[in-house]
């Protein structure tokens, strides 16, 4: 009997310690963390705890928050001084580093709490950082990458701080662009595609751009360009001068092309005198004029001067025209003359040939930008023409050519 009560005893006494038991080893054997199944301490104080409500384990800590906490640094791989992994948090910084020895870091990444920063590095000039070697795509800025590297945000490139660099980015308005920058500000040029103008731009600022400076071809159209330049299409220079039809490419002494007329380029005609116009001593205009382009002609003109049988015998008329660009008023508005304002004829008392010539030639350069009309006027005529006039004569004409 006596031993039937011992065998119960102990059976109850086992099944007590199955539902809770607890276990200290190490240091302070009789101080036990009321909430453990099993505490190791260490002598310097570090702790292996196993949480008795929810089995969590902690290494140097007695209130693990996760099923497993270690708390200082911990040393994966090889034993003695080989490789090996080591981690742990710093002064603010949590790392792993990877190294050859107890000693050599030769990579590592980590996290900077206190910039909120995350590091990934390489400790030698001749080591590489490599990614997804057997595939797949990185993401910067993206859980859903669609290339081997996409970031979204901007990139920068080139030096550090307020220095020049590069910046590679899209804005809002979909233009994709790469700035090229002497500091933080200033954008010295750029390259970019703009879709709504359809359009690939290079260098939207004020400065130089050269192409191939230290040789070779530039081929638009074509992808074997023969020469320097080799544009297979149409070029077009509109802020070369005044383009016009008919008009030619021509160089200056420095090489400045610019639109001149050409020699080939057909005359103008003007509208001669068709009507009666009285009194050539006052200064009036005469009927006549003619529309030019902007550039330097040659005016040439003969209006017929009638009257020479109602002067007096003995009596002489000078008889001077010249051109305006009113027909109002005698002004020089969108034009100047290259040399003589006036072109002049002598007229004598003649008992029967009534009429007499005033032909001439004026050089003028229409700096107006669009075609100018000018019309001829008498001009500072002497007294003596009150009784001479201009008419629809047959002899009466007025054209330009281009000055080449």
């Amino acid at each position: 009997m006596k031993n039937l009560n011992k065998i119960l005893f102990f059976t109850l006494c086992m099944a007590s310690f199955a539902t809770y038991a607890q276990v200290k080893v190490g240091s302070n054997p009789t101080t036990l963390a009321t909430d453990a199944n099993l505490q190791v301490e260490a002598t310097n104080g570090t702790q292996f705890f196993i949480n008795k409500p929810n089995g969590s384990v902690g290494i140097g800590t007695t209130i693990p928050l996760s099923k497993l906490q270690i708390v200082g640094d911990i040393r994966y791989g090889a034993d003695g001084d080989a490789e090996h992994i080591y981690s742990g948090i710093n002064s603010g910084n949590s790392w792993f580093d990877f190294k050859t020895n107890n000693s050599t870091v030769k990579g590592n990444f980590g996290f900077d709490f206190t910039n909120n920063r995350m590091y990934l590095n390489t400790f030698s000039t001749t080591a590489h950082t490599v990614m997804n070697t057997a595939g797949g795509l990185v993401g910067i800025g993206t859980l859903t990458p669609l290339n081997k590297l996409q970031v979204v945000g901007g990139i920068r490139a080139g030096q550090d701080a307020d220095a020049p660099h590069m910046i590679m980015n899209a804005n809002a308005d979909g233009v994709s662009y790469i700035d090229f920058k002497t500091n933080n500000a200033t954008i010295k040029a750029n390259i970019a595609w703009k879709p709504t103008d359809n359009a690939f731009i290079i260098n939207q600022f004020a400065t130089n751009t050269s192409l191939n400076p230290a040789g070779g071809n530039v081929g638009i159209g074509t992808v074997t360009p023969g020469a320097t330049l080799e544009v297979n299409g149409s070029l077009k220079f509109p802020a070369a001068g005044t383009p016009g039809a008919g008009k030619v490419l021509t160089s200056d002494a420095s090489g400045n092309a610019t639109w001149q007329n050409s020699g080939s380029v057909a005359s103008i005609m003007g509208t001669s005198t068709t009507s009666l116009v009285s009194g050539l001593n006052t200064d009036k205009y005469l009927n006549a004029s003619i529309t030019l382009p902007p550039g330097k002609w040659l005016i040439y003109t003969n209006i017929q001067i009638n009257g020479a049988t109602a002067m007096a015998p003995g009596e002489c008329a000078w008889v001077r025209y010249t051109l305006s660009s009113s027909s109002s008023v005698q002004e020089n508005i969108g034009f100047t003359f290259l040399q003589s304002y006036v072109i002049s004829q002598r007229v004598f008392h003649h008992s029967y040939i009534t009429w007499s010539p005033n032909s001439g030639v004026w050089p003028v350069n229409i700096t107006a930008t669009s075609p100018l009309t000018l019309y001829i006027w008498s001009n500072n005529s002497t007294p003596d023409a009150d009784v001479l006039d201009v008419s629809n004569n047959p002899e009466n004409y007025l054209f330009a050519i281009p000055m080449i």
